[in-house]
């Protein structure tokens, strides 16, 4: 593993370095860890996965200004524009610099609202061939309206959408369509020409994140 700083962003390496795959998470501490022990138990391994952390997660992840998710929580503040410029200009050239490839595969993949991040990327940058969205925040205010009335990257050619079977069975009313918003999203993308799979997995929001992942990022190397 190597670990370094970008402007404020901590970023942590695993695998092999002069692989031809990248692909990048934004997550807390240790999960970067976790997610690519997952994907070797799957049999994946000949990648470089670039966990980033000291993430402002309301901030830096929500596409634009919404209501706070629950109670006492920060509001979303809609930084994921200037955060999508600093991957694109600071955190990727640095870990490009740190691979052998010049030329990588890349793809983007979150959980909650990683997951949300991870697709709304795919708008607004051409850098990723693949996105995994599992268990994303794809409840979040006005995104489906805004999914079909932009166009995603010609570049994205697979994307990866699961969701845990108890999640839409929230109290939460905002979160309630989630798994009607992800699975709507998988047949829209696919309509589009775009290879797209959704997976419904057991469980609520809270159980198996790292493995829910790592699930997408095998299917987006297969």
């Amino acid at each position: 593993m190597m670990k370094f700083n970008v402007e404020n962003k901590e970023i942590e390496l695993f695998g092999a370095m002069d692989s031809d795959v990248l692909v990048l998470i934004n997550a807390d501490h240790g999960e970067g860890k976790e997610v690519y022990e997952e994907c070797c138990k799957a049999g994946k391994s000949e990648f470089v996965l670039a966990s980033v952390s000291e993430i402002c997660w309301e901030h830096d992840l929500s596409p634009w200004r919404a209501p706070a998710a629950f109670k006492k929580a920060p509001e979303f503040t809609g930084g994921a524009d200037d955060y999508i410029r600093e991957l694109e200009e600071k955190i990727i050239p640095a870990i490009l610099e740190k691979m052998e490839h010049g030329d990588v595969k890349k793809i983007m993949a979150g959980y909650s609202l990683a997951g949300l991040f991870a697709l709304y990327s795919g708008y607004q940058t051409n850098l990723f061939d693949a996105i995994v969205t599992a268990s994303g925040s794809l409840w979040y205010p006005e995104f489906l309206t805004y999914a079909q009335s932009h166009e995603i990257s010609d570049k994205v050619k697979k994307i990866y959408f699961s969701v845990g079977d108890k999640e839409s069975k929230t109290k939460n009313q905002m979160m309630q369509p989630v798994e009607e918003n992800t699975r709507f999203l998988a047949e829209y993308f696919k309509s589009k020409g775009i290879e797209t799979t959704f997976e419904l997995n057991e469980g609520g929001h809270f159980v198996d994140d790292a493995k829910r992942v790592a699930k997408g990022i095998v299917y987006c190397m297969a």
